[in-house]
């Protein structure tokens, strides 16, 4: 069940966020600041299982997908098939990765993994992000 997480109402350009919830604390952590942005519409969807997952995340029709996980998976697969649906052409997903520090950034536009904190300002859209700090590249 997708849920919105704070009771602010979004702007009419704001971003649609989405949670993939797996219950950590650094779920909850990420959430609260995320939503802490005036512009960002911060959605949760709790993690029921590889084959819901994609039914969840393409009824609740976000900007951005978040996902914070300890192993890698077969997210690149995930996104393809996402963004093979018309409406979700332009989805961004971006995956922690706890164990190991590492963020991956899906999107159709070529970007990089980036340092911590400056992934705020890969959900607030279609900005350029050459101020970004020195990148890492990442396969994906």
């Amino acid at each position: 069940m997708i849920t919105n997480q704070f009771s602010k109402t979004p702007a009419s350009d704001s971003q649609r966020v989405l949670f993939v919830n797996h219950g950590s604390l650094l779920d909850e952590g990420v959430m609260c600041l995320v939503g802490a942005i005036p512009e960002l519409e911060v959605m949760k969807v709790d993690y029921a299982g590889d084959e819901l997952i994609a039914r969840d995340i393409t009824a609740a029709c976000p900007d951005v997908v978040m996902i914070i996980q300890e192993k890698t998976g077969k997210l690149g697969a995930l996104y393809r098939f996402l963004t093979s649906k018309p409406e979700l052409k332009k989805l961004r997903m971006i995956v922690f990765h706890s164990n190991d520090n590492f963020v991956d950034i899906f999107s159709q536009k070529p970007k990089r993994a980036i340092p911590s904190q400056d992934f705020l300002a890969i959900l607030q859209g279609p900005k350029p992000f050459s101020n970004l700090s020195n990148t890492i590249q990442r396969n994906s």
